[in-house]
């Protein structure tokens, strides 16, 4: 009998962000204690890549170095039409060749457009690229004191603090709480831990 999926707080659907077309969707997740982010593209062409899905897998530092960097964009107000990238990376190794490989799994970026709008995106070779911004409610309207309506930028920028200061605490109680040891894997030929590498760099994104 199949186990049956144990759901956390990731399964959230409020916790996730819709792209600026409205198709994609943005999660943050967990697997084997490390924080991962994933795009699910929802393009029926697209289903056969990796069910659709584009990942970005990170350690738990360099998550929290992604939320630094969301943080300093957020602290910035001079900050416009800025990007920052992370190359996430895998090791590879083909049948045969005993040499370890350093492939590229997808590309991330955080930053902060002409607008003053923060974004968020997960790019990999030969998939879909969808841009994912900060303080989209659609059953919320946010104001200022003197009762003006907050700026697109404005919120934008509270809402990604407000993300920031929000996954730093769930991550780190999520991890201590349910920490489970793993060893470390030996790696063996033919093993390319599944994922397929890239080698997109990302130098043409449209926003």
């Amino acid at each position: 009998m199949e186990a049956e999926k144990k759901h956390t707080i990731f399964d959230f659907d409020k916790l996730s962000l819709s792209s600026t077309t409205g198709k994609a969707r943005l999660r943050f997740g967990i697997y084997r204690n490390n924080p991962r982010v994933t795009v699910y593209t929802n393009e029926p062409d697209d289903a056969k890549n990796n069910y659709g899905m584009i990942s970005a897998p990170l350690d738990p530092i360099a998550f929290n170095t992604m939320l630094e960097l969301l943080q300093d964009l957020s602290n910035s107000p001079s900050a416009i039409n800025v990007k920052y990238r992370i190359d996430n990376m895998t090791l590879t190794q083909a049948d045969g060749n005993a040499k370890r490989e350093m492939k590229l799994v997808s590309n991330l970026f955080v930053g902060k457009d002409e607008e003053g709008v923060i974004w968020i995106s997960i790019v990999a070779d030969g998939r879909p690229k969808f841009k994912f911004e900060f303080g989209n409610f659609p059953f919320h309207r946010f104001y200022k004191p003197d009762g003006t309506q907050m700026t697109k930028s404005e919120l934008s920028i509270v809402a990604a603090r407000a993300t920031v200061n929000f996954m730093r605490n769930v991550f780190s109680t999520y991890v201590t709480t349910n920490y489970e040891h793993i060893p470390p894997n030996t790696f063996k030929k033919g093993n390319n831990t599944g994922r397929k590498a890239s080698t997109y760099e990302g130098d043409d994104l449209p926003y």
